[in-house]
């Protein structure tokens, strides 16, 4: 099955290998190729996948935009006594509404003039760029006209910054860009005009506002890695397969919001920057902007009541944002450790009986990266024998502690890629998340739940069989 993951770090899903020695690209292809697994979308999944298409194939019109336009104009005028009780700007003026709703409504007839011009077919309609000038200019003038105290001008001037930046030169006639490009590049622009138009920027005002739908616009457009793994998911195993992997929903501390976890045993970490500020500060007691607090325990005083941050005077953070920012650059890029003996016959048979014996319905070997700020991540296929998902691997392996949305008998599917290389760089073979295993095969028969399946097929297997998939497994 290939997907696509999130490329917020290649390096951390092998971060027990360290040692890495190839690029991602060097991991090499899965002996066995893609696995047939579970291809079935739930009702909510296939929406989400026609969305995500929608917006990275559609282009952004002028009628789009009179659309929302005036959306945002009949809402404001539902919304305006309610609005005018908010604080939205700094001063209580009680007229937050009134004000937004009054510099709305001449935006949005501005816009669908212009929009009604293009639909006419007329010469200047069909100039793309005489289009965009002429809908840029409609809307700043009238934003000009129409602003009407803080809120208005603050509002006015995100039209304007973000009808004056729509123009994409590849898109099509009648067209003001591709639709993921333009919106997120016009909401950007928006905002930062917007945020320029105030002399002394105040976080809680509708500023914040702004911020949070360029944010909101940025995870939409760069939701198919969530969608694909949703789409792997089968919590209620709908095709009979006894496999119900599903993902665990987790609180983002940067977002502050809920969204898929990928990392740590129980998928209980959304990034690898997340995942290293609370390394720092639960196991060496380091804070951070993210981990701002010593983790002491309630019962442990002396901890609680010991200065913290930098120096007791500042109560700054002991680990700056840039350290912070350099350690996970440094995690999200370890490179992957290339396949090994990939000639050898038991291997290569090994990868066979992975399949055969359903180790890949969970350990998916192969998987598609999405965008991402490190181009050298963005779009790689790579093959770390995990579906990031959350399975009930039955009492012998249950901790009782839930995690989130994760139960006290369910874990993440490890990555499996670097998995003979673990003497060498630990000095040690202790497996599974508590160590109770030493060798692979042990391992493998601590498999129960969901997994049990796959353990009865390994342990029912000829001794040669079960010698060719530890041989598999050694050379990932």
């Amino acid at each position: 099955m290939s997907s696509e993951l999130s490329p917020q770090g290649i390096g951390l899903i092998g971060i027990e290998h360290p040692n890495a020695r190839s690029v991602v690209a060097d991991h090499g292809s899965p002996l066995a190729g893609p696995v047939a697994g579970r291809q079935r979308l739930a009702p909510a999944d296939r929406y989400l996948a026609r969305v995500v298409d929608r917006v990275r194939s559609a282009s952004l019109t002028v009628s789009m935009v009179a659309d929302v336009f005036a959306a945002t104009a009949d809402n404001l005028d539902v919304a305006v006594q309610e609005m005018n009780r908010l604080n939205v700007f700094p001063i209580a003026d009680g007229d937050t509404g009134t004000n937004m709703a009054a510099t709305m409504r001449p935006i949005a007839a501005a816009a669908r003039r212009v929009a009604d011009s293009a639909a006419s077919g007329s010469p200047e309609a069909r100039d793309r760029d005489d289009l965009t000038a002429q809908f840029s200019r409609a809307v700043t003038r009238a934003g000009l006209r129409s602003a009407r105290g803080n809120s208005g001008l603050i509002l006015s001037q995100f039209l304007t910054g973000f009808a004056s930046s729509m123009s994409d030169p590849s898109a099509p006639d009648g067209a003001l860009g591709a639709l993921e490009g333009a919106l997120q590049g016009a909401l950007r622009n928006a905002a930062a005009q917007a945020r320029g138009a105030v002399s002394n920027p105040v976080e809680g005002t509708m500023l914040t506002v702004a911020d949070a739908v360029v944010a909101a616009v940025d995870r939409l457009t760069a939701a198919e890695p969530d969608a694909a793994l949703e789409a792997a998911a089968d919590p209620d195993d709908t095709d009979g397969d006894g496999i119900s992997g599903r993902p665990n929903m987790v609180w983002d501390e940067r977002a502050q919001a809920l969204a898929i976890g990928r990392f740590g045993w129980k998928a209980n970490v959304i990034t690898v920057e997340q995942q290293v500020a609370g390394a720092f500060n639960g196991d060496i007691g380091i804070t951070s902007s993210l981990n701002p607090n010593d983790d002491c325990t309630s019962t442990q005083v002396d901890c609680r009541d010991a200065p913290s941050g930098a120096g007791p005077e500042t109560g700054e953070p002991e680990l700056t944002d840039s350290r912070l920012g350099s350690v996970t650059f440094y995690n999200r890029t370890l490179s992957v450790p290339a396949m090994r003996d990939t000639n050898d016959n038991a291997v290569r048979a090994g990868s066979e009986l992975f399949d055969d014996f359903g180790c890949a319905s969970c350990h998916t070997p192969t998987h598609q990266t999405g965008p991402s700020d490190v181009a050298t991540l963005a779009d790689q296929t790579i093959h770390p024998y995990t579906d990031l998902l959350l399975h009930d691997m039955g009492p012998g392996l249950a901790d009782g502690r839930p995690d989130f949305a994760a139960s006290g008998d369910e874990w993440r599917t490890p990555p499996l890629w670097g998995l003979g290389l673990i003497d060498d760089v630990n000095g040690h073979r202790f497996l599974l998340h508590d160590g109770r295993a030493r060798t692979i095969e042990e391992a493998v028969l601590w498999h129960g739940g969901e997994g049990e399946a796959a353990r009865e097929a390994f342990r029912l297997a000829s001794a040669d069989d079960r010698a060719s998939l530890v041989a598999f497994l050694e050379a990932l």
